[in-house]
């Protein structure tokens, strides 16, 4: 049976007018809902510091595993321990080939309830006189869905709901069971300003400013603390640069000079480039070309908080039509 060229042309105009509209409704998907927000995975992310008195970390460790039925747990490092819950089947080493095992864990993430927890980090911080003082991080299903965009948008009360339930979580086992003194109550280190700034970066496409928020949220929980600011750092490029292309003007590649021309047009205030200025030098000077002494977490956490600030008074101040 013969195919005539017209076919195959119609074949291939088929083919490709569907890839298209497969690659746009991906792309669709990136934008929230009316109604919901995306927030940041360290605005899901509660933490927590307590002493803990009369036992040691093995010990305490042991008396949770006897309470947390049902939960796996694993040693990161010395002094660092995670317990998790698992979504997907167990399965023998030897016939751990014959499945996706990552692909049961992403079907196992959409079978679970966004708000429960779902792993509870645990570091031994310091050893004092007979205690020690553990730094607790407790992260819901909602992180690990958001993490493999599994679901990225949700509402309000969802997001709260899911703090609310690993708060309790955590207070419940440290100050119901361990009777561990309160150093630190569980909260987030997210403020409610920051997790509106991430879905207005959604809402504009600005999906590389969000992953550079991601990065560097993601490195201090790596310790990686100069990546971080790093990443903090690159975030105020590419919404330096989004203006620009929006407003069609050319890249200069300096960050100065690129923040010159947005201000020499009318773009942004002086206030605003000279706020935008000094927070890329210090995270310049705090970062890659540190130094001396390497950044700490609180130097990390603070440039991030930093650059959302600087973000926001952006996306408030720019005026394009």
């Amino acid at each position: 049976m013969e195919i005539s060229i017209s076919t195959l042309v119609f074949l291939f105009l088929g083919i490709l007018l569907g890839y298209l509209l497969k690659s746009r409704e991906k792309e669709i998907v990136k934008y929230p809902k009316i109604g919901y927000v995306t927030p940041s995975l360290e605005s899901i992310s509660i933490r927590a510091k307590y002493r803990i008195t009369g036992k040691t970390f093995l010990e305490t460790i042991t008396r949770l595993s006897g309470l947390l039925k049902g939960w796996s747990i694993r040693s990161i490092a010395e002094g660092y321990v995670k317990f998790y819950f698992e979504v997907s089947k167990r399965r023998s080493r030897f016939l751990k080939w014959l499945y996706d095992d990552f692909g049961e864990y992403v079907e196992g993430l959409k079978n679970k309830r966004s708000d429960i927890p779902m792993t509870l980090h645990l570091r031994n911080e310091k050893e004092i006189e007979g205690s020690f003082i553990v730094d607790v991080e407790c992260l819901p299903t909602m992180y690990y869905k958001m993490q493999q965009h599994v679901q990225t948008d949700y509402t309000e009360q969802e997001v709260e709901g899911a703090a609310r339930e690993c708060s309790a979580l955590v207070e419940d086992l440290f100050v119901g069971v361990l009777k561990a003194e309160t150093i630190q109550k569980p909260s987030t280190l997210m403020t409610p300003k920051e997790t509106e700034l991430k879905s207005r970066l959604r809402s504009l496409g600005l999906m590389d400013t969000i992953d550079c928020l991601d990065s560097s949220e993601e490195n201090i929980k790596q310790n990686d603390f100069e990546g971080s600011i790093t990443s903090s750092r690159t975030a105020l490029e590419k919404m330096t640069k989004y203006f620009l292309n929006q407003l069609g003007l050319e890249e200069t590649y300096r960050f100065k000079s690129d923040l010159d021309r947005l201000s020499s047009k009318g773009y942004i205030s002086q206030d605003t480039q000279e706020l935008l200025q000094k927070i890329y030098e210090y995270q310049s000077l705090s970062g890659v070309h540190r130094i001396g002494s390497k950044p700490n977490q609180y130097e990390a956490e603070l440039f991030y908080h930093m650059t959302c600030l600087a973000l926001s008074i952006c996306l408030r101040d720019c005026h394009i039509n």
